[in-house]
């Protein structure tokens, strides 16, 4: 029973993360399409890739990463500065991208942290695959990966998830 409850614990805060994916575009799409946003209302995007064994997986997941970029800076208009992309080194999304450890994860977040104000938007979208180990769900990044625990502590540090 502990088991069940912790996989569902685990299948709650990925759900949890889309849900805030995905509504944090809606609201951009409404706001910015509609005008641009003010000075105090900024939009910051993290994309980010794990690691792919699968050659053609890696490309699918490079492709949805390079039109990601691609929709927030051309059709939303995000500032390139405030647009990060992590990907896997062998990655075809790589150029001006950083390499997508969970060492860069933990540093652009408290960048991040640092940066975003109130009244701004977040959306962070995660393009890749996680296991879970023993009791935890973790997210496959180059070298040591990340747990939904960690990422979600991130998440709260920028204040949008208390």
């Amino acid at each position: 029973m502990k088991v069940v409850q912790a996989d569902m614990k685990r299948v709650i805060s990925a759900i949890f993360l889309i849900c805030t994916s995905v509504l944090g575009i809606a609201e951009t799409l409404e706001t910015e399409t509609a005008g641009k946003p003010t000075e105090t209302q900024k939009t910051y995007v993290l994309i980010m890739s794990g690691i792919n064994k699968d050659p053609r997986e890696q490309l699918a997941k490079d492709k949805a990463v390079m039109n990601l970029r691609k929709f927030f800076l051309d059709d939303v208009k995000v500032e390139s500065k405030r647009l990060t992309v992590l990907v896997e080194s062998s990655s075809s999304a790589r150029k001006g991208s950083k390499n997508s450890t969970a060492e860069n994860l933990r540093n652009t977040m408290t960048g991040l942290a640092e940066a975003i104000k109130p009244t701004d938007r977040f959306i962070f979208y995660y393009v890749g695959q996680s296991n879970v180990i023993g009791e935890n769900l973790r997210i496959n990044l180059p070298g040591a990966d990340d747990s939904d625990e960690e990422v979600l502590d991130r998440l709260k540090g920028l204040g949008y998830i208390s």
